[in-house]
């Protein structure tokens, strides 16, 4: 059985446009078109290159000018990039999403969001005290935790606030039905009222 062939190994999207990092959108564009003539897979067919490799060679520079021409992706890849000065010096990409930004907005993510249910817990506490009773009626929430916590904690944090939800939303309906019930209670007491007046 023959083995697979090895996957070919990525190169830097500047690189592949034969561009500095410190190139401009019009820079990228004119290498891009340039190039695409070079490389278009009829073009290197004809000039014996197998049509497999055409076709690889013409779709890594599709790529490559995909990422550096949309601004938004650029700035993610050349945030990955330890040295973007005036070189070729990118990380080779992988398969797997390993951006230093991505990950900096995940820890923000969590950041932003612990600290909102730790207020929210925290408001749930004082309205309690506020009301004099005691603060075994909320039971202590468990952290939210980060993208590395286990399964197990992951769990009891959106167990414990689904949970709270749902009392929540039976109370909503309870006072719902309460009033709804007080009302026709104070209507027909004021039919009475205006019964007796008559």
């Amino acid at each position: 059985m023959a083995s697979p062939d090895p996957e070919p190994e990525k190169r830097c999207h500047y690189e592949v446009l034969g561009l500095r990092s410190d190139c401009s959108a019009d820079e990228i564009r004119s290498a891009y078109k340039k190039l695409a003539l070079q490389r278009h897979p009829d073009k290197l067919a004809a000039s014996g290159v197998s049509p497999a490799a055409a076709t690889a060679a013409f779709q890594e520079l599709v790529n490559s000018y995909q990422v550096l021409s949309d601004p938004h992706q650029r700035s993610l890849y050349d945030s990955s990039c330890p040295n973007p000065s005036y070189s070729f010096n990118c990380p080779k990409p992988s398969n797997s999403f390993n951006f230093p930004l991505a990950r900096s907005l995940v820890t923000i993510f969590y950041a932003v969001h612990s600290e909102l249910f730790d207020k929210i817990y925290s408001n749930e506490l004082n309205f309690v005290k506020s009301l004099g009773l005691g603060l075994g009626l909320v039971s202590e929430a468990p952290p939210m935790g980060n993208s590395e916590s286990p399964y197990s904690e992951v769990t009891a944090f959106y167990g414990y606030w689904l949970e709270r939800e749902a009392m929540e939303e039976s109370r909503a309906v309870e006072e719902a039905q309460g009033e709804g019930g007080g009302v026709e209670r104070s209507g027909a007491s004021a039919r009475e009222s205006a019964r007796a007046s008559l």
